[in-house]
């Protein structure tokens, strides 16, 4: 619908009058000036719809009806503010809010009196739930149109506080424009600007239409949009409107709904037709004004279907308003995918015009693709006559743009993330000494499985992507495994992604646990010659306790040698390790290094650099045994306590504190001949220990351990029992190498 001059009224305004409003208002817009600081440089400026006070592109709120609006009187705007931000610049353009200029003509708006107020309302999830309105100026809950200048803007600096922040970090305000008194015909031209601090100003929500208007309401507004007035060139509006709006996930239909465009130029030689995929009456859209027509073949100003005409007849007064060609518009999605539409909609009513990935179907959509990706996609309209108000309903938030004409860039309330970490004990949760994984890739992927973005993790494993209320996967790419990937030679302790839904909080809980595939060992053996090489013969060290340290010398794992002297460390991370035998475990005390990975002037220790899913078998650790002192009595060892070479000895299953066993040597046995075996078998393990010949007692050793596992210390066996048919020669046997009479000299 038409947007008519109606400029004569304030024409006549009386002087006096006119300058009555001017003082009263006058002290108050200085004031307003003052408080709102100096404007921000045109470069630091993100805008909506342009940034430019002169090119004659408004968004527009429509009343009344002779200004039929498909939008309605008032209107919602989203403000953004990056995490981090102490303040910022919020400003507008209300293109006339006080009637006329000092020639008595009125700029841009429509109507008597125009009086809208501007309320700014922290939001900090951006759902409209938040409650608590910022005051512009102190005292001052909304800042009303009538105190804004005339052709210019106004800017308010607003200081972010916790009220609006969002679980991500951000800030979140909503911006009400509404009319104050509903009964007034008005249509007020405005625009809002916000400082580089601010990125991401939006329409709010979907579905929720807008209207926007290149204006002419005056022969004031002519001289602007036409310098050179009356000459029609230069001008500063070329018929063109450019909207970028966010879709923050993929989809598989998208639709832009436009509404009253008037498409039908004025010999009505081109016409608005009915839309296949627009259902007809009494279909209207839920967000519909009583204003708004169901689609079909709308009656407009005859013999065109749009009222006004599109396009005008430049032989009237359509000279200064007429843009060609007919009204048109491209819609450029973010692949660079581009979907004409040649034919919107006529006079008051609302066309669909549907993307599908849908088999195509033109009762059900314009065009059928194989891909509906998410991001910014770019809508441009052509043939915007001067004075048509035309409605748009976007799928996504409307974008700013910065004074150049580009895209803000959508800000996000919530985080999902957040850490990738080695899982040492391999049981899915990051425990304490479990370090995170630097430079792994992450993609954040949507429910139809397109890739939204990727991260890697910081030096700690953390990683994060601002997310929307909807669900996500996060998966880890397969690249991180490729030879020199930051997860070459890794398994996954917890799977490679996870799924998750954002309702109204951020999701920290996309973990993801990895276990190297490399592995290092492999045995400690007795060096009977100490020339460092394991030959035949050369028996391993059983029961010696062996420590695995990682970069920074924390322990992450422990064992014990056994079956020949062997030991292994599993599942390890690439990385550099230190391999340390614990000294006090080795049989002998006094044994001497011969061989070790890394040399024997670092005994004991051995460090080792491994690479994703090597297994080294090379770490081992020979030592030569001290000459042998000899083999010591039961007496010996009862009364030489400090020669022991351990602190524990276990006998027939059962382990005994250096001192329990010294008591139970010295305790009569009264007959009882498992106290003599006891005695016995504890003074010839502790000879073996020393470094006696141990081949010739083993045996003995074994079966003496067996007899008393099956007699334990104190059961009474006594001579005459059948028990010590086999306990008696075990004892024999045990006294004649404890006292030197077999295999081992006697210690003097």
């Amino acid at each position: 619908m038409t947007i008519q001059w109606i400029h004569g009224m304030r024409k006549r305004m009386a002087t006096a009058s006119l300058q009555r409003r001017i003082s009263v208002l006058g002290g108050l817009l200085v004031a307003v000036a003052l408080l709102g600081g100096a404007p921000a440089t045109a470069q630091s400026l993100h805008c909506l719809p342009t940034c430019s006070s002169v090119d004659g592109r408004f968004l527009a709120v429509a009343n009344g009806s002779t200004l039929v609006s498909l939008s309605g009187a008032n209107l919602e705007l989203q403000i953004s503010v990056p995490a981090g931000t102490t303040s910022f610049q919020l400003g507008f353009f209300d293109g006339d809010a006080r009637g006329v200029d000092l020639m008595g003509v009125s700029h841009w708006d429509n109507g008597f009196l125009s009086v809208f107020n501007y309320t700014l309302i922290a939001d900090p999830i951006g759902d409209r739930s938040g409650t608590t309105v910022i005051e512009l100026l102190p005292g001052m809950p909304f800042i009303p149109s009538t105190i804004m200048p005339d052709n210019d803007w106004i800017d308010f600096t607003v200081v972010t506080g916790p009220e609006a922040q969002s679980p991500s970090g951000n800030f979140f305000y909503r911006l009400q424009i509404e009319l104050t008194a509903p009964s007034l015909t008005v249509a007020n031209a405005l625009k809002v600007r916000t400082s580089a601090m601010v990125s991401g100003t939006a329409l709010f929500p979907t579905p929720s239409p807008f209207s926007y208007i290149a204006n002419l309401a005056g022969a004031a507004d002519s001289r602007i949009v036409y310098p050179s007035f009356p000459a029609m060139t230069p001008t500063t509006y070329d018929g063109t409107f450019q909207f970028f709006f966010d879709v923050p996930i993929s989809q598989s239909n998208l639709a832009v709904w436009d509404g009253d465009f008037d498409r039908g130029k004025y010999d009505g030689t081109e016409l608005d037709t009915d839309d296949p995929d627009t259902p007809n009456a009494p279909f209207r859209p839920s967000w519909s004004t009583v204003d708004a027509i169901p689609e079909g073949v709308p009656a407009g100003l005859g013999p065109s279907t749009g009222n006004p005409p599109d396009d005008r007849n430049p032989a009237s007064t359509g000279i200064y308003i007429q843009k060609t060609p007919s009204v048109r518009y491209d819609l450029l999605f973010p692949d660079s995918q581009i979907f004409a539409n040649e034919n919107p909609s006529g006079n008051q009513e609302w066309e669909r015009f549907t993307i599908s990935t849908a088999p195509f179907d033109d009762t059900q959509m314009d065009y059928s693709t194989s891909l509906i990706p998410a991001g910014v996609y770019e809508l441009t309209v052509q043939g915007v006559d001067m004075q048509n108000l035309n409605a748009l309903v976007f799928p996504g938030r409307v974008l700013c743009v910065d004074s150049e004409g580009n895209s803000c860039q959508p800000i996000r309330p919530f985080l999902v993330g957040d850490t990738v970490f080695l899982d040492h004990d391999g049981d899915g949760d990051q425990d304490h000494g479990e370090p995170g994984l630097a430079d792994v890739t992450l993609e954040l992927v949507d429910e139809l499985g397109f890739v939204l973005g990727t991260a890697t993790t910081d030096a700690d494993g953390h990683y994060t992507f601002p997310a929307e209320a909807e669900t996500y996967e996060i998966r880890i790419t397969a690249s991180n495994f490729d030879a020199g990937g930051a997860l070459e030679g890794y398994v996954s302790t917890t799977g490679d992604r996870r799924t998750d839904t954002v309702i109204d909080d951020n999701v920290l809980t996309y973990d993801f646990g990895y276990r190297g595939t490399a592995s290092l060992g492999d045995r400690l053996w007795l060096d009977a010659d100490g020339d460092g090489a394991q030959e035949s013969g050369e028996a391993g060290l059983n029961g010696v306790t062996v420590e695995l340290l990682d970069g920074s010398g924390n322990i992450v794992a422990m064992t014990t040698t056994s079956g020949d002297g062997n030991y292994s460390f599993d599942h390890l991370a690439p990385g550099t390790y230190t391999v340390r035998v614990v000294a006090a475990t080795l049989p002998v005390a006094n044994f001497t290094p011969t061989y070790d990975l890394d040399g024997t002037g670092t005994p004991n220790v051995a460090v080792v650099t491994l690479a994703g899913g090597i297994i080294r078998s090379d770490v081992d650790f020979g030592y030569l045994q001290p000459p042998a002192p000899g083999t010591g009595t039961l007496g010996y060892w009862k009364n030489h306590s400090e020669a022991w070479p351990v602190q524990q000895i276990t006998i027939g299953g059962v382990t005994y504190t250096k001192s329990q066993a010294v008591s139970i040597m010295g305790t009569p046995g009264r007959g009882d001949k498992t106290y003599d075996v006891f005695k016995q078998l504890v003074a010839a393990k502790l000879n073996v220990l020393v470094g006696n010949e141990a081949s010739c007692i083993n045996a003995t050793i074994t079966a003496a351990d067996t007899w008393m596992t099956t007699y334990p210390l104190g059961s009474n066996v006594r001579s005459s029992n059948a028990a010590w048919v086999i306990g008696g020669p075990l004892h024999q046997r045990l006294d004649d190498y404890n006292n030197g009479r077999f295999c081992a000299p006697h210690r003097d």
